[in-house]
């Protein structure tokens, strides 16, 4: 799958409503999701990884903002950010079809397990950028989800992924 490529391309390793309901998505920083639904946190994402120049979108919803803000203070981010939409355009220009985010086709609450190695999950792949703490990783609503997508209108597959919405940060999404 083409999201799984450009993942490993990268080397990067849910709610009130998480319901589908339809709406707009807007492109934002995930720092300011406060108030943004699950569903509409999960399309944003979809949606980052077949648009250009979306590198910003999709590494705001991978790793808290304490550790964006480090990649930032180190020059890290924008270089990160580049790759992922110079990959992207690459990619979206080889492909004949237009994928689009279908409906949400299951949803769960999270175990407090799962919350646990969620926070571990985010601690590893920040390891590389900074030094944060699992205990100050704060986990306020958190869904295992399966969304379908589509090609060209048609059902494509199926994607689990793990969203989470960390305290004062927004939905940070998990794929599986």
């Amino acid at each position: 799958m083409k999201k799984a490529a450009i993942i490993l391309l990268l080397g990067t390793a849910a709610l009130s409503g998480c319901s589908s309901k339809g709406g707009s998505v807007s492109i934002v920083r995930a720092s300011s999701q406060e108030s943004s639904s699950c569903e509409e946190a999960l399309k944003e994402y979809f949606n980052a990884m077949y648009t250009k120049d979306s590198g910003g979108v999709f590494y705001d919803y991978m790793f808290p903002d304490e550790v964006i803000g480090a990649m930032e203070e180190s020059g890290r981010y924008s270089g990160m950010v580049k790759t992922f939409n110079e990959s992207q355009k690459k990619n979206l220009g080889r492909d004949d079809g237009e994928y689009s985010f279908g409906r949400i086709v299951t949803e769960k609450e999270i175990t407090e397990d799962q919350a646990d190695s969620i926070k571990r999950y985010f601690v590893s792949i920040s390891a590389p950028y900074a030094e944060i703490s699992a205990d100050r990783l704060n986990i306020t609503e958190g869904y295992e989800l399966t969304y379908d997508y589509l090609k060209n209108g048609s059902k494509a597959g199926e994607q689990n992924v793990f969203a989470v919405k960390l305290s004062g940060e927004g939905w940070k999404i998990i794929t599986q």
